[in-house]
C-alpha cells in the first residue's frame, strides 16, 4: 500500500506523507484519538494507482478488490465477518479505509443485517476475525463452538471442589513483567456461567511511555494501536463494571502477575478491586498433570492441541485458559487426576510437614525451549537455591535456569557456579559452597535479588 497527503496524488512513504498532511489536532493530549491527513492507495499491475480512502470496498474497480483485500490481511474469496461482544460471527456488507497509520488503518465496517450502526474497527482486530474457519463459525450458534484447530474439551456438569462453573476467565498483557512499574496495555476477560462463555470484554489501554521491544515482540501490541485506546482509569473502570465485586477469577498464574497489576493500577487510579476469590490455573495444571515438563500456556497450548495463533493476546490467552480449565476439571470429574495438594510423608513419627517437601527435583525440572543465548551469565551452569525467593516460588525459579539453558541442583557440589541464599535459607548450602570456595573452586554466592536481576525478573 502506498500513501499521499490527503488532497495530493503524490505517492510517498507514509512517514514523509504524515508530515505533509500533518494530525489534527497537531499536538494532542496523550490519549486524545488523532487523525492523520494521509490517504492510502493501492497499486494494481496493468493500471494507475487507485485511491482507497474513504471508499467502500463495492465502489472499488473489481481490479483493486483483491489488491484491496490482500493488503488488509483480509479474505478474497470468502464474506467478511465481524465478531461481536456475545462471541458470534455476523456477516459484513461492506467495508472501508477511514483513518491511515503507519502500519495500520481503521476501518469501518457495515453489517450486512443493517440493524447495527457503523463501526469503526481496528484492521488487525478484523484481519484476526476473519482467519481460519470464519465461515463455518457463521454457521454455528453455539457459543462454544470449536476454534480452528482446537478440540474443546467437553465440560463437565458434575461438581469439582474448588472449580466451579460460574466464573470470570481474565487476562492482561502488559509493557514488562514488573506489576509495580510497568503499564498495562490490554485486557480481557470471558463471563462464563455453568461453563459456557455468556459474555465478552476486550479492551486496549493507552499508555503513557514507549512500548518496550522485548514486548511487542511477545505481544505484536504497538504504541500506534494504542493512540485511541482510553487512560488506565477509564479502561479499568470498564472492566472492573464488567466483573463486578463478587466474581471468582480464574486465569493462568494470576496469583503473581494479573492480580498484583491490576490491585496496584486499582490503587493508583482511586478504584476499588473487589472479587471473591482467585482460582489459579497453573498450579492446578502441576497437581493434575504431574511430570509434564513446563506449565507454561504456550506449553498447555501443545499438550491440548490447541491452536497457536494470535497468542498473547489478551482474549486469545482468555479463551485458551478457558480450555485448559476446562480439560482439568475434566479429568478431574472422571477420576483420571487430582487437583489435591499432595505433601510427602514425613521423614519420622516427629517430623513437622515442611512445604520444601513439595518441591520437585533437579532431575524433574525440563524446557520445550530448544534455543538458547550462550552469552547468558546463566547458560551453562550448575545453580542451586537455598531459601525463599520474594515474589517468586522455588520451582518457578528452577524452571528459569533451566529455560535459560541452566542446570539446576538439589545440592552443592563441586559442579556449582551459582550458589543462590535467600530468605530463610539454612546453614549447611552455605558452609558447603564456602568450603569449596576456600579450596580454590569457583562458586558464586548470590542473594535472592541479584537472582532475579541475573535472571531477567524485576525486583
Amino acid at each position: 500500500m502506498r500513501y499521499s497527503a490527503s488532497g495530493t496524488n503524490d505517492l510517498m512513504p507514509w512517514q514523509k506523507a504524515a508530515k505533509i498532511g500533518g494530525s489534527i489536532p497537531e499536538n494532542p493530549e496523550p490519549g486524545t484519538p488523532r487523525k492523520y491527513g494521509v490517504d492510502a492507495w493501492v497499486e494494481v499491475v496493468g493500471t494507475e494507482p487507485i485511491r482507497v480512502s474513504g471508499t467502500w470496498l463495492s465502489e472499488l474497480p473489481e481490479v483493486a478488490r483483491r489488491t484491496y483485500l490482500k493488503e488488509l490481511g483480509l479474505p478474497i474469496k470468502k464474506g467478511l465477518v465481524y465478531r461481536n461482544n456475545g462471541g458470534d460471527m455476523v456477516p459484513v456488507s461492506d467495508v472501508k479505509i477511514v483513518d491511515v497509520y503507519e502500519g495500520w488503518c481503521t476501518l469501518m465496517v457495515r453489517l450486512a443485517d443493517e440493524t447495527s450502526p457503523k463501526m469503526n474497527i481496528h484492521q488487525m482486530h478484523f484481519a484476526e476475525m476473519n482467519t481460519g474457519a470464519a465461515d463455518k463459525s457463521l454457521q454455528e450458534n453455539d457459543e462454544q463452538k470449536q476454534r480452528p484447530g482446537q478440540k474443546r474439551p467437553q465440560k463437565s456438569g458434575g461438581k469439582v471442589e474448588g472449580m466451579p462453573l460460574d466464573f470470570i476467565v481474565f487476562d492482561i498483557e502488559a509493557t514488562g513483567i514488573n506489576c509495580q512499574s510497568d503499564e498495562i496495555c490490554e485486557i480481557a476477560a470471558l463471563k462464563v456461567r455453568d461453563g459456557d462463555v455468556v459474555d465478552t470484554f476486550e479492551q486496549f489501554v493507552y499508555i503513557d511511555g514507549d512500548m518496550p521491544r522485548a514486548a511487542k515482540a511477545v505481544n505484536h501490541i504497538s504504541k500506534e494501536m494504542l493512540e485511541d485506546a482510553p487512560h488506565m482509569t477509564a479502561a479499568l473502570s470498564a472492566f472492573l463494571g464488567f466483573i463486578g465485586t463478587d466474581a471468582i477469577l480464574v486465569g493462568h498464574n494470576i496469583n503473581a502477575y494479573d492480580l498484583p497489576f491490576i490491585e496496584r493500577v486499582s490503587g493508583l487510579c482511586g478504584l476499588e478491586f473487589t472479587y471473591s476469590r482467585a482460582v489459579d490455573i497453573l498450579p492446578l495444571a502441576r497437581r493434575a498433570w504431574p511430570n509434564r515438563g513446563t506449565y507454561s500456556m504456550d506449553s498447555l497450548r501443545t499438550t491440548l492441541e490447541l491452536d497457536a495463533d494470535g497468542a498473547h493476546r489478551a482474549l486469545k490467552d482468555c479463551q485458551d485458559e478457558l480450555d485448559v480449565y476446562m480439560a482439568i476439571r475434566g479429568d478431574v470429574a472422571a477420576g483420571k487426576a487430582s487437583i489435591a495438594e499432595k505433601k510427602r510423608a514425613s521423614a519420622g513419627s516427629h517430623a513437622a510437614f515442611s512445604s520444601k517437601w513439595q518441591r520437585r527435583k533437579a532431575k524433574e525440572f525440563t524446557t520445550d525451549i530448544t534455543e538458547f543465548d550462550h552469552g547468558h551469565p546463566i547458560f551453562g551452569k550448575f545453580v542451586v537455591i537455598s531459601g525463599n525467593i520474594t515474589g517468586h516460588s522455588y520451582d518457578d525459579c528452577m524452571q528459569r535456569v533451566k529455560d535459560l539453558g541452566g542446570e539446576p541442583q538439589d545440592n552443592v557440589t563441586r559442579k556449582t557456579n551459582y550458589l543462590v541464599v535467600g530468605e530463610d535459607h539454612g546453614n549447611g548450602k552455605l558452609a558447603k559452597a564456602e568450603e569449596y570456595m576456600a579450596a580454590g573452586q569457583d562458586i558464586r554466592i548470590i542473594g535472592g535479588d541479584e537472582f532475579l536481576g541475573l535472571v531477567g525478573w524485576e525486583i
